[in-house]
């Protein structure tokens, strides 16, 4: 829900629903949906221009998805970071 609420750029529902996933998240035996969580909040900061704290929760979520050898989720999360460092110039 949150991810949809950054799309449609209602920043104070997305935040409060990404926040809420992610402290459910954070008590879970799911690393794969916890990784997906931090990419997902590191995109909502980089459409608030946060550019640092979206880098830093995508970081978060490479760890993870290194850890877990998820190929996939490395690679969506590189692309995250691309288009963060293409934002900044």
């Amino acid at each position: 829900i949150g991810y949809a609420y950054t799309q449609l750029a209602d920043t104070s529902l997305s935040h409060f629903y990404l926040v809420k996933a992610l402290n459910i998240l954070e008590k879970s035996n799911n690393p794969k949906a916890l990784a997906s969580t931090y990419g997902k909040i590191g995109h909502y900061f980089e459409k608030k221009s946060d550019y640092q704290q979206a880098l830093g929760f995508q970081e978060k979520a490479l760890s993870i998805y290194t850890s877990i050898e998820d190929t996939l989720g490395i690679g969506i999360i590189y692309e995250n970071i691309g288009s963060i460092y293409e934002d900044l110039g």
